[in-house]
């Protein structure tokens, strides 16, 4: 099985159709923080494609991803909606516009796909697949490069 975040944005819609397309794997769990399955932005062409869903909320993954041992004890409570997914495409982020501070910013484009990845580690995923920025950069003086950048290295010291 593979996962999804953000499934209903522009990228997230691009590689949800494809992967139904393609139906290269048999089974997507979709990963979001409200249910998706009822309007999907594509429809599943191949029936032999098992689309699942887990809603989240990101708050509190960011909260326990802090502590490893709470990590540990969602993933031992089949809680953590990473488990049994090989692989994990994460097209999850915003804008500051859309987000509406440069604060809110980091916290969703920035600190829930960390929280997601290092609970995506925990249970077992090989694979963290992210939707970057080409002109990324930890050193960027511009908070979307540099955003990107930092999320890059911190999902490289998780060793996927």
């Amino acid at each position: 099985m593979i996962s999804v975040l953000g499934g209903t944005g522009e990228c997230g819609k691009s590689l949800l159709k494809e992967l139904l397309k393609t139906a290269h794997f048999e089974n997507v769990n979709l990963i979001a923080r409200r249910s998706q399955l009822t309007n999907l932005p594509v429809e599943n062409p191949i029936k032999s494609v098992k689309l699942t869903e887990n809603i989240v909320d990101f708050e509190k993954l960011c909260e326990t991803s802090a502590n490893p041992e709470q990590i540990q004890n969602n993933s031992n409570e089949n809680n953590n909606p990473f488990t049994n997914s090989k692989a994990v495409f994460c097209c999850l982020g915003t804008t500051k516009a859309n987000a509406g501070s440069a604060e809110k910013f980091i916290r969703i484009d920035k600190d829930y796909v960390i929280a997601s990845a290092k609970h995506a580690k925990q249970a077992g995923v090989e694979e963290f697949h992210y939707v970057s920025a080409s002109n990324s950069s930890a050193k960027s003086s511009f908070l979307y490069p540099r955003t990107k950048g930092e999320i890059e290295d911190e999902l490289k010291a998780l060793n996927f």
